[in-house]
């Protein structure tokens, strides 16, 4: 079975559901698993924000700044989120890279409809 699919968590007590996970549905793509279990907490979900850009320096680093407290909301919070080096990965070229990446935990439920967010040195 490897055809992506939906799902949303359900607390069940007697065989009726009792409260339903709120926000979007998830999406699992079963190829992309590293094994058959699907690690997710209640309501949450976490975003992985990758780019590859080669600093001109060793001192040189990446930022994500965005329009929610979780990601800076624009320097009015915790201000720009400074990004780390990732695994090398290799590209369809053959050349190797080291991507900048951050994982940021949101809330399904405050998950805004559209996100915005840009990258800085």
């Amino acid at each position: 079975m490897d055809q992506p699919f939906e799902y949303k968590y359900v607390v069940v007590q007697s065989g009726n559901a009792i409260r339903w996970e709120r926000g979007l549905n998830r999406l699992c793509h079963p190829s992309s698993l590293k094994s058959k279990e699907l690690f997710d907490e209640w309501e949450h979900f976490k975003v992985c924000f990758s780019i590859y850009y080669p600093g001109k320096s060793a001192t040189d680093f990446m930022r994500i700044n965005g329009d929610t407290n979780r990601l800076g909301d624009w320097n009015k919070g915790a201000g720009p989120l400074i990004m780390k080096q990732g695994k090398e990965q290799v590209r369809l070229t053959g050349e190797k890279i080291r991507p900048w990446e951050i994982t940021v935990r949101f809330s399904s439920v405050d998950f805004p409809e559209r996100l915005l967010y840009k990258y800085s040195l």
